[in-house]
């Protein structure tokens, strides 16, 4: 029982961080995004519309722990959105492993672990 109601005082006070945002400030936090990944790429892109600012939640929390969904599916733009002059694509990113580097200070009859040898991400 007491791990129940520990996990509900932290998940309580996790939303009390939690900071929501109204229309007028949402399109000021969307462009603010866009423009933090791609410097003036907001002002290129047609301009959000009243619609996508009301189905957005904007939110500013502090990130302590976090997970991410990845889709393949490529650009799916609504049909009117071709109509604008500006680039559409996906930048493809990846995360790859290198050779590990041992901490110099190890001790000399360490021998790095074959999970460390072989780990591969990618």
């Amino acid at each position: 029982m007491s791990h129940i109601s520990k996990q509900t005082e932290r998940t309580r006070l996790r939303r009390k961080r939690e900071r929501g945002f109204y229309d007028r400030q949402k399109r000021a936090k969307l462009h603010g995004l866009i423009d933090a990944l791609y410097p003036g790429r907001s002002k290129a892109l047609r301009p959000i519309t009243d619609v996508e600012v009301a189905q957005t939640a904007v939110l500013s929390l502090p990130l302590e722990e976090v997970s991410a969904k990845i889709k393949d599916t490529g650009v799916m733009d609504d049909e009117a959105d071709y109509d604008w002059s500006v680039w559409a694509g996906v930048i493809p990113m990846r995360l790859e492993t290198s050779a590990p580097i041992p901490d110099p200070r190890n001790l000399a009859d360490i021998a790095m672990p074959d999970y460390a040898a072989s780990i591969r991400v990618g």
